[in-house]
């Protein structure tokens, strides 16, 4: 075996057999919730949340252990 033939067995085996398996399995997949039948209406858009005026991620406070503290001033010891 010569070194171009290799080297295109290397790469169908590396690259080639994955690929077919994930195309056969996006086939077997068949048609998703974006596929609807022709007569189907199409459902409405969902409504928006109610703005609250502030972000949840904000409306809790900070527990103590995460809040930094000043650190304790360093005291000289003579020895």
């Amino acid at each position: 075996m010569n070194a171009s033939t290799q080297v295109i067995c290397s790469f169908a085996l590396t690259f080639g057999v994955p690929m077919v398996l994930a195309v056969r399995e996006y086939w077997q997949l068949g048609p998703g919730p974006w596929h609807l039948p022709p007569n189907e209406p199409i459902p409405p858009d969902p409504a928006p949340l109610p703005d609250t005026g502030a972000s949840p991620r904000y409306d809790k406070p900070l527990p103590a252990c995460l809040i930094p503290q000043a650190a304790p001033a360093r005291v000289r010891e003579l020895a």
